[in-house]
Order: C-alpha cells, then sequence, then structure tokens
C-alpha cells in the first residue's frame, strides 16, 4: 500500500454529537478506498495540521470551525501575508496518473480580493508552477479552476454572477475527470466543460493554502479566510458524494470505506456507535455486530449504515 507521508489522514474526524442511546448521525456504506483520500486537514488536533510545515501568520482557535462548537478548529489566515502549506513529495503522484482529482473545503471569506484558495504547484514553473489552482474568487467575484497551466480553454474553468458571499461558511469543490472539469459551490454544481488537458506530470508535492503557491513558495495574493475540512482526493467525488459533504453530514474521512475488523460495517459508523455510550459493554470495533440493534428502532446495524 502506497504512503502518502502523513498526509493521509484517515481516521481523523469530527465526533457526531449523540443523544441517548440512538445513533445521531448515519454513515453511509461508502465506495471509495481509503487511499483515494490523498490528504485531509480538519485541524482539530494537532495530527492533522503538523504536516503543513510552513505557516505564516496562521492561527488554529478553538470553536473557529464550520460547526463553531468547543473542540472544532479553523485554520485562520486573516493575517497579512498568511498561507499554509505543505513539503515537496510523491503524495500527489496518483493524480497525474489518474488525470484526476477533486478537492474540497469548508471557506469563511471575509474579503473580495485577488487571492487564491490552494494552489498546487509543479516542477516547469510555467504561469508561477500553476499545476492546480482556485480563485474562490478573484476580487471581481468570479470562481477560477486552472489546472496544468492557464488560461486557455483547456486549463481554465470560470463562472461568474457573484456567486459566492462574504462572512458565511461556504462549501466549496472542484473536480477534474479525464473527460470534464466541474465547479461547485454549497453543493450545487455552477460550472462544468467537457474539455480538459491532462494534468502535468511534473506535481511536486507543494500544496499552498490560503495563497498563490508558486514552486512551492507563497509568492502573495493570499485570502482573508478561515478554512476547514480541507480535503483532496485522487477520484472524482459524484454529485450525491459532494452534496454529504456540503450539507455537513459527512466529512471527507467519512466517504471512504475502512473495516479494520473485516465486517461490513464501517469503521467510523462502528466508531459512531462505540462513542454513543461510554458505559456500555461495547469497547472496540469488533463488538460491533452487523445483525445487533445497538439504538433498538427494528434495524440491524447493518440496514442503519445503508438506511
Amino acid at each position: 500500500m502506497k504512503t502518502h507521508c502523513r498526509l493521509l489522514l484517515r481516521h481523523v474526524r469530527k465526533l457526531a454529537v449523540v443523544a441517548g442511546c440512538a445513533l445521531g448521525v448515519q454513515v453511509a456504506l461508502a465506495d471509495l478506498d481509503p487511499d483515494d483520500l490523498l490528504a485531509y486537514w480538519d485541524f482539530d488536533t494537532v495530527g492533522s495540521h503538523i504536516d503543513l510545515t510552513e505557516l505564516r501568520n496562521g492561527t488554529f482557535s478553538d470553536a473557529s470551525g464550520r460547526t463553531g462548537a468547543a473542540g472544532d478548529y479553523g485554520l485562520d489566515l486573516s493575517g497579512s501575508g498568511s498561507s499554509a502549506r505543505t513539503s515537496a513529495g510523491t503524495h500527489f503522484d496518483d493524480i497525474v496518473t489518474n488525470d484526476t482529482f477533486t478537492v474540497t473545503w469548508w471557506q469563511f471569506n471575509r474579503q473580495f480580493k485577488n487571492s487564491s484558495a490552494f494552489w498546487v504547484s509543479m516542477i516547469d514553473g510555467a504561469n508561477n508552477s500553476r499545476g492546480i489552482q482556485a480563485h474562490f474568487p478573484w476580487s471581481n467575484q468570479t470562481l477560477f479552476l486552472d489546472q496544468s497551466g492557464c488560461c486557455g480553454g483547456d486549463t481554465r474553468l470560470q463562472v461568474g454572477g457573484n456567486l459566492s458571499t462574504l462572512n458565511v461558511w461556504e462549501h466549496c469543490a472542484v473536480v477534474k475527470t479525464a473527460t470534464d472539469r466541474k465547479i461547485y459551490l454549497n453543493g450545487v454544481e455552477v460550472a462544468n466543460t467537457a474539455a480538459a488537458a491532462q494534468v502535468q506530470t511534473q506535481l511536486n508535492g507543494f500544496i499552498t493554502l490560503g495563497a498563490e503557491g508558486g514552486n512551492g513558495t507563497a509568492n502573495g495574493n493570499n485570502m482573508n479566510v478561515i478554512l476547514d475540512d480541507f480535503a483532496v482526493f485522487r477520484v472524482g467525488l459524484t454529485p450525491a458524494e459532494i452534496a454529504s459533504l456540503a450539507d455537513g453530514s459527512k466529512n471527507p474521512a467519512e466517504l471512504t470505506f475502512v473495516s479494520a475488523d473485516g465486517d461490513l460495517l464501517n469503521d467510523p459508523f462502528e466508531q459512531l456507535i462505540i462513542d454513543a455510550d461510554p458505559g456500555d459493554a461495547i469497547t472496540n470495533l469488533a463488538e460491533v455486530l452487523e445483525g445487533d440493534d445497538f439504538d433498538g428502532d427494528g434495524l440491524t446495524n447493518l440496514e442503519e449504515q445503508t438506511a
């Protein structure tokens, strides 16, 4: 199994609030392999952001994430020249191999300005090493997705119409496959095109959050923004999967199917049952059985998961 440095944080997630013994959140059976999630930062724990090797004038504040709840941290990039980035590496090589990616994130934007929400660099330096990047939005309130350079019809997708709103949490997603590209805002597809240049072979692993990246160096055009639940996938997410992220019913890790105990129950779903009642006898994944009915509603745990 390929190791993606420390970017693959498949088990980091926000805990659901569960009332009594009834499951408050259902995690449906997922179609994605854990390795499809190349990078994920929820910013809630030290372990979810220590691989952002350079943090410039950014802060992590309790209750600053999209839910506003205690323990939900966001990455606040409100400072002058603020950004965060990773080191170089092979963690995005699968994007090139598959000619496919999805990037999703939540943002609380405070200012319309010339800026980039993220910037994945490529080695050859063309168009300021613009491998994959998104203006979300630019100062004219146009949303842009660029890949493999800029700014022709095969490398750029854009949509105007003042779709973005300041000082509210918005869910953002950009998707590229071998045949098309799409932009989503709050779970709704707002732009698409069938033309798409192949992802360049020179992606070097640098991703800059909240600013223009250049070749792994933050070069300005920073956002005045709080980011949360930022994820990079090596596959194109479906509209339903993006909608589940945008409505808050799932986070990126919960789109993947992981079963450490080899059953048909997704580990994040099993963990909800384990956490729901700390005083009961269910303490590990193996004790959560497919045929049991944890919350007594007449559905087995397996049926509950896929309901």
